[in-house]
């Protein structure tokens, strides 16, 4: 991730839209901000959410509540609990979320 040069920014999450988004089962809820090339979501997963895709997208993302588990293509799974941070590179390793019991995260792509 580049930080670019860009002004100091402050913004109320209760002031940007919801984004609702279907995946294979289950919902995600996403309220999205960008500025410059910096991205910040606030994503909440339903109940028995599955991603409908594979991303190749690089992430940092802290789990604020819930259970988040990350599957790489390949098989590898890391399963998050609020608190934990999970980190991936651009086009370094396919990965879809998935979450049992629902989540809510913090990314910043």
């Amino acid at each position: 991730m580049t930080l670019d040069k860009f002004l100091p920014a402050s913004f109320d999450w209760s002031t940007v839209p919801i984004e609702k988004a279907p995946g294979m089962r289950g919902m995600s809820l996403t309220k999205k901000k960008t500025i410059a090339n910096v991205t910040v979501r606030r994503v909440e997963y339903t109940a028995e959410y599955v991603e409908d895709h594979w991303c190749d997208k690089g992430h940092v993302i802290f789990v604020l509540e819930g259970q988040l588990i990350i599957e790489h293509k390949g098989g590898t799974i890391h399963s998050l609990h609020a608190g934990m941070v999970y980190m991936v590179g651009d086009d370094s390793r396919a990965h879809k979320a998935k979450s049992k019991n629902g989540a809510v995260v913090f990314i910043v792509d």
